[in-house]
């Protein structure tokens, strides 16, 4: 049975505005687990991570790539942070009204200037601010999540970098494009794609004259 134009486009149009609707719930939902108005939940941060991974991975099908980019810097913010402070709770709401701006057309959804907006994003630091200097150099790390991933991570915070993680060299790729980091380290042995090959997948992007990426 064939589906016409107008049909077509109606049905896309009702799923984009039921993503809208369920995102929204996600992001309310996401307030009271950090605010902490749920005593009922014993595990807040596990369910807060399952949130933001689910608004991670479904934004960018609905055509919203900034709604992915800000949840995988929230993602990476509360790995591993146990118990937040009262001041990194809110940091984290305001990654949730960053995407709530994208959401409600505040912020455009392929907003062309997407490193700049990221780079507003709390950091967090795993060390004594006062100890280092911090810089507003950002580094992409790209390596299988895991131990070394993780220590990797906290040597380069503890250096003062801004650091955001990608798990294989085939999103790393768009991460680079959609952020511009200041310096990419890979690891060499990687699924799919090395590290080793990487930068010259990136070389294209680099000749248009859009960035220089530090290999």
């Amino acid at each position: 049975m064939s589906i016409s134009k107008d049909t077509f486009s109606a049905m896309l149009a009702d799923l984009s505005q039921q993503y809208l609707e369920t995102a929204a719930e996600k992001l309310d939902r996401l307030e009271v687990l950090i605010d902490g108005r749920d005593s009922a939940v014993k595990a807040p941060m596990d369910e807060t991570y399952r949130l933001v991974h689910n608004l991670k991975g479904s934004a960018g099908s609905f055509g919203y790539p900034l709604v992915s980019v800000i949840a995988h810097r929230l993602e990476d913010y509360i790995t591993d942070i146990g118990e937040p402070t009262t001041r990194e709770r809110g940091e984290m709401l305001v990654f949730v009204d960053r995407m709530r701006d994208v959401l409600d057309g505040t912020l455009d959804a392929d907003d062309a200037d997407t490193a700049l907006i990221v780079r507003r994003l709390p950091v967090r630091y795993t060390f004594e601010v006062d100890d280092v200097t911090e810089s507003e150099v950002e580094v992409l790390l790209v390596m299988p999540r895991g131990a070394g991933a993780h220590i990797v991570e906290m040597e380069l915070r503890a250096c003062g970098f801004r650091v955001i993680t990608e798990p294989s060299t085939l999103s790393a790729i768009g991460t680079v494009i959609r952020t511009k980091p200041d310096l990419v380290i890979a690891t060499a042995v990687m699924a799919g794609m090395s590290g080793i090959d990487s930068p010259a997948r990136s070389t294209p992007c680099r000749q248009r004259g859009r960035f220089r990426l530090p290999c």
